[in-house]
């Protein structure tokens, strides 16, 4: 019994060895499972750490490349603030130098507009001097001239006072003459055809006109130029000339009078006085008008 006991025992013992065995066989391989783990955890976490490491000087290198792409951008942006200066400097140094020129050209342009107005102002005081002085030159001429005018026109017709003195000896200044109207009639005419009137030489008057009337020289007045006096001039003169003598004084008198005859020897123009030289054309044309019906007639 003993011996089975101390088999028993040592059985006992050996299952406890082996089990003692086995537990130290489980608890290393669970240590090498934990080493390996943790060997696979220490392998994991240094590679992590590489990675980090690796990533860490990778990232250092992107830094420094970063930092040097920063620089360089940096630089570059400098230079490009510094050409936009120097750009936005030209462009205020062309503006100012633009304004500049466009203030001198405003200015040059301005003088010479002011110029032009002082010139212009200057012509224009110029010439309205030279036309006052010539208005005032014309108007002293104007008024000379008219001077000369009535004092031409006074001797013209004391010239004609004198001239018909000739033909008023024994004319009743109350009867009518018809030999002596006629002859100054006749008189009358070749002088007024010869005449050149002139304004201040010898204008024309009423008492130039060799009117066809039976009237006394000094009594003849415009109120005695009508048709019946006209009339009753060739009418009595016909009775003391000869037809053909009679043919030649109204053909003669038709031309002398007419109106056409009258502005071109200007005869009307050297009248000053418009009164007299409208009465003087209104005259004309009756007795050209009355001459005119007497021609038809004769004509006839």
């Amino acid at each position: 019994m003993d011996r089975e006991t101390k088999a028993t025992q040592r059985e006992i013992n050996a299952e406890a060895t082996v089990d003692d065995a086995l537990r130290r066989k489980q608890k290393a391989g669970a240590a090498i499972k934990i080493a390996q783990q943790e060997e696979k955890l220490s392998r994991m976490e240094r590679d992590k750490l590489d990675r980090e490491l690796a990533q860490d000087e990778a990232d250092d290198d992107s830094e420094t490349v970063r930092q040097a792409e920063l620089a360089e951008k940096i630089k570059r942006m400098e230079e490009l603030r510094k050409i936009e200066r120097e750009e936005q400097e030209e462009r205020k140094r062309r503006e100012a130098a633009k304004a500049e020129a466009e203030r001198l050209e405003r200015e040059a342009r301005e003088r010479a507009e002011a110029e032009r107005l002082a010139r212009e102002r200057e012509e224009a005081e110029r010439l309205a001097r030279e036309r006052q002085e010539r208005e005032e030159q014309e108007k002293r001429r104007a008024e000379n001239t008219k001077r000369l005018y009535y004092q031409g026109a006074t001797v013209e017709r004391a010239r004609c006072y004198e001239r018909d003195l000739q033909y008023c000896a024994g004319w009743n200044v109350t009867m009518r003459n018809v030999p002596r109207a006629l002859a100054r009639f006749v008189g009358v005419s070749e002088e007024f055809d010869s005449l050149k009137f002139h304004e201040t030489a010898q204008p024309l008057t009423f008492e130039s006109v060799p009117w066809p009337i039976l009237d006394h020289p000094h009594r003849m007045s415009f109120d005695r130029l009508e048709g019946t006096t006209v009339d009753q001039f060739f009418a009595s003169v016909k009775d003391i000339q000869t037809h053909a003598e009679y043919m030649s004084l109204v053909k003669k008198a038709r031309n002398r009078f007419h109106p056409d005859r009258w502005r071109s020897r200007g005869i009307l123009v050297s009248v000053l006085d418009e009164d007299l030289r409208g009465r003087l054309e209104v005259a004309g044309n009756e007795v050209s008008k009355q001459i005119n019906h007497l021609w038809d007639k004769i004509v006839q």
